[in-house]
């Protein structure tokens, strides 16, 4: 008999809870978190990660997780730990509510206002516990999920919905990917990728952008964007912004700066000012 969906416990975290902050966590329930601010410094298991406002993390029954860096961000997190019908494929979560499969991946983002204002009165019920609250919390939980699958864009990479017409086309769309995912951290030219491949770069270009709705340069500055974020606050006395840059597989410290801030909205130097009030070298 399939099981019913029930909110286990729910909550508001502000990063700089000393529990948090000192802590490795984890239960044995399903468990959506929801960030509200920017760069909140979240570890599942060994990856580390810097989650923005609207990003979610679905995750696994006994997922270890904890903050890391030693600069709490003067935001937080909601969260709800959860049982029901789940099945997992390619990294994404599917939970079957009322004869409803509702699909999620792992790591997501929505710009969704209503989902935070959902979280909110969760916690709410959970706090008052007025008169069925339990179905309640249940109802609201319910809509958060719906509306995060309406309305959300993948972040893992290794969740990204492929879109194609053939068998064959997705398993060379899957192959493109591999590649660069184990290969984005050092220059990759047409031929690399083509030889790395084994595809005409035109080929694999065309068939990678209708699939991923992203050409394959802009798939790589994600992966060395999304890495770089961690790496910025990870800098160690005497080491620069420049030779993150070519750690990640940029050539040019000016073009990496672009692209920075083309994802994150800052550029390198500034997102470190911001996250920790120092400058450093370019």
């Amino acid at each position: 008999m399939p099981e019913e969906l029930l909110v286990r416990s729910a909550g508001y975290v502000p990063d700089d809870s000393q529990h948090w902050r000192t802590n490795a966590h984890s239960n044995p329930h399903w468990e959506l978190v929801v960030a509200v601010g920017n760069r909140l410094h979240f570890q599942r298991g060994t990856r580390k990660l810097v989650l923005n406002e609207g990003h979610f993390l679905i995750l696994w029954p006994n997922e270890v997780h904890r903050s890391w860096g030693n600069h709490p961000s003067s935001y937080g997190f909601y969260f709800a730990q959860f049982a029901a019908s789940v099945e997992t494929f390619d990294n994404k979560v599917q939970c079957s509510i009322d004869d409803e499969r509702i699909l999620l991946p792992a790591h997501g983002y929505s710009t969704a206002p209503e989902v935070p204002k959902l979280f909110a009165a969760i916690v709410r019920e959970t706090t008052t516990r007025s008169p069925h609250y339990r179905l309640k919390i249940r109802t609201l939980f319910t809509d958060i999920l719906i509306t995060l699958a309406r309305q959300h864009q993948s972040f893992d990479h290794g969740a990204e919905t492929v879109q194609v017409t053939s068998p064959k086309r997705a398993e060379a769309v899957y192959r493109v990917r591999r590649f660069l995912e184990e290969n984005y951290r050092r220059p990759l030219g047409a031929t690399d990728i083509a030889h790395g491949v084994n595809l005409s770069y035109e080929y694999a270009c065309r068939i990678f952008r209708q699939a991923m709705g992203m050409t394959i340069v802009e798939y790589i500055n994600h992966l060395r964007i999304e890495e770089a974020q961690v790496l910025l606050l990870e800098l160690k006395e005497g080491q620069t912004i420049a030779q993150v840059s070519e750690l990640l597989g940029f050539n040019d410290p000016s073009y990496f700066s672009r692209v920075f801030r083309q994802i994150v909205g800052s550029s390198p130097s500034e997102y470190i000012r911001h996250s920790y009030g120092r400058s450093l070298a370019k």
